[in-house]
């Protein structure tokens, strides 16, 4: 074993040549002996010695526990004080450096050899359980999913960087604070400071994982619902949540691990839906073009506009693009500009900083900078005034912005997708939008198509919206009559899939057993059925035989078959609804 070095800091000669026999013929290896504070100073910054003896009355301006304390801000060697003086001041004092030992003038050879491999031997079991607590804190604040320590009485005492990114919220403020309160628990937000003994508590399954672990019940996972604690973002999260006991300073602690699986059930819900994707059903070929071009520019880091009418599901295309790219473990933040006045939208925008107007009682930050790493959707971009389109295209030129009110800049990577119902190409040609913002932003131009124009996919939409009234109403069975199908099929629906979406939940709240039928469609739908009902003898000319021939010929497509017979595809659905054994045997 290298001999341990030691360094002398002793203004009597005397006394420094005496030591250093000693512990030269108790085999330590001599770093050096030096008189002052600043000369002790330097010589552990140049030599990093094992240990320092410190006389505490020195010459210089430095005394011995001064320099004791600097040595230990600075530098990982500990330091033993060597003194006559034992007074209760000097002794307070010397705590103060927190020193590993403590020899009283005159000493033994003993006495200075085991309180020397004593100070040792503490000061390596210290360094290994500060780095040893380095990494179990390294391991806390870098694991992929949100952790927190709650109390009995559900208050953090904990929590790792994940949680405080994952709620948006300040280790400071939250600290002690009750757990409800810092998720968003409409509970708990109701009452605040009572997380945990409400009525409404019982059900939670982050309180019954708490006392789970606190009862010393086994580990538990449980799956919950969980809102974002900012209620301007929130959204449903899908979270896994773990439950462990801990023990600490004789205090029953919880440890509670949320993981965000909400992408993942997302994912398992989109798997076993038929003839949809990222959660938009369709199968025309427009559809199945969109759903390609989605694909393709998914991790391509550009600018994408997505126009249709007002209806069309171009939020849903929106984050389809992000949910499948790269950027889909990140923020997907959506801003409908034309919802948003004007004066306000440079704050939710951009942010600002507290006193930046009236009423900015704190410092915000705005959708762009929450939006960092993710996706922002701009809904309604057609709405933009003059002056937010200006601020708009800098940040798409140089990724920077200022908050309003502040003078930092603040740089962020957000992928930009945008949406209107507007024709921006005219918008452009009459000067009400700009022609270098409308190019910076439609890099990729998806159009959807009205629902008027896919009218083939009415009836797998439909259904899609049928199951998921169905799942809301606890598992309620309810299908859509041939005749209701036939209406939806002959009506223009101006409104489009938004429509088509509110007709089947009024039909779905007005049906009381297990078929929808067209008196409970709203009046709208029913009058518009009454008027576009054709004369029984537009059917005539269309025979089972016919329509049978045409079909194999068309290998089954009923779009196709309907333009051999030279008929609609609406005449040909309702055709078959009439003659339901050709469908079947088709």
């Amino acid at each position: 074993m290298p001999q341990k070095s030691i360094l002398i800091v002793e203004d009597e000669g005397f006394v420094a040549g005496d030591v250093q026999n000693r512990l030269t013929a108790q085999g330590y290896d001599i770093a050096g002996w030096v008189v002052s504070g600043e000369e002790a100073l330097a010589e552990v910054e140049a030599r990093s010695p094992d240990l320092v003896l410190m006389d505490i009355h020195l010459k210089g301006t430095l005394d011995g526990i001064e320099a004791a304390e600097q040595i230990r801000e600075k530098h990982d060697v500990p330091v033993v004080f060597v003194t006559a003086l034992a007074d209760e001041d000097t002794l307070n004092r010397a705590k103060i450096a927190d020193p590993f030992g403590f020899i009283l003038k005159p000493f033994s050879e003993r006495d200075l050899h085991t309180t020397i491999e004593i100070a040792l031997y503490k000061h390596e079991i210290d360094r290994s359980m500060r780095e040893q607590q380095a990494f179990l804190s390294a391991v806390f604040e870098g694991a992929p999913c949100s952790i927190l320590v709650v109390s009995a009485d559900h208050r953090i005492k904990m929590v790792n960087r994940e949680f405080l990114e994952r709620f948006g919220v300040d280790e400071i403020e939250i600290i002690d604070g009750c757990i409800g309160d810092v998720v968003g628990c409409s509970t708990a937000v109701e009452s605040p400071g009572r997380c945990g003994t409400l009525d409404g508590c019982s059900g939670c399954k982050v309180h019954v994982a708490t006392k789970a672990a606190l009862d010393g019940s086994a580990a538990r996972k449980v799956r919950c619902q969980i809102e974002s604690c900012d209620a301007e973002y929130s959204r449903q999260l899908t979270l896994q949540l773990s439950s462990a006991a801990l023990r600490h300073r004789g205090e029953d602690l919880a440890i509670l691990i949320l993981e965000d699986i909400t992408e993942l059930t997302g994912l398992r819900r989109l798997l076993t839906a038929e003839k949809s994707f990222a959660g938009i059903v369709g199968a025309t070929t427009e559809m199945m073009e969109i759903f390609s071009t989605i694909r393709e520019i998914a991790d391509i880091n550009v600018p994408a506009m997505v126009l249709g009418e007002s209806g069309t599901g171009k939020e849903l295309v929106a984050t389809a693009i992000h949910e499948q790219g790269s950027r889909s473990r990140k923020a997907f933040i959506p801003v409908n500009c034309g919802a948003i006045p004007d004066d306000l939208l440079e704050s939710e925008l951009f942010g600002h900083e507290r006193g930046a107007f009236t009423g900015a009682v704190r410092e915000r930050k705005g959708r762009f900078q929450l939006a960092h790493g993710g996706t922002i959707f701009l809904d309604e971009i057609g709405d933009l005034s003059p002056a937010m389109q200006v601020k708009l295209l800098r940040v798409l030129q140089e990724g920077t912005f200022e908050r309003v009110g502040g003078e930092k800049t603040i740089a962020v990577d957000v992928r930009v997708i945008c949406a209107t119902n507007k024709d921006l190409e005219h918008e452009v040609e009459i000067g009400n939008f700009r022609k270098d913002l409308f190019y910076r932003l439609c890099v990729v131009p998806i159009t959807l198509p009205p629902l008027r124009d896919r009218i083939d996919d009415v009836p797998l939409i439909a259904d899609f919206i049928i199951e998921k009234e169905s799942a809301m109403a606890g598992g309620r069975q309810v299908s859509l009559s041939q005749d209701v199908l036939k209406v939806f099929m002959d009506y223009g629906w101006p409104g489009n899939i938004r429509e088509l979406q509110n007709a089947i939940r009024f039909a779905f709240i007005k049906c009381t057993k297990d078929v929808i039928l067209p008196e409970h469609l709203p009046p709208i739908l029913r009058t518009a059925a009454v008027r576009a009902a054709p004369p029984k003898k537009a059917r005539t000319g269309l025979t089972a035989e016919a329509l049978m021939e045409a079909l194999s010929r068309a290998d089954g497509n009923r779009s196709e078959a309907a333009r051999m017979l030279g008929v609609s595809r609406a005449t040909l659905y309702r055709f078959l609804a009439d003659n339901p054994e050709i469908g079947a045997e088709s």
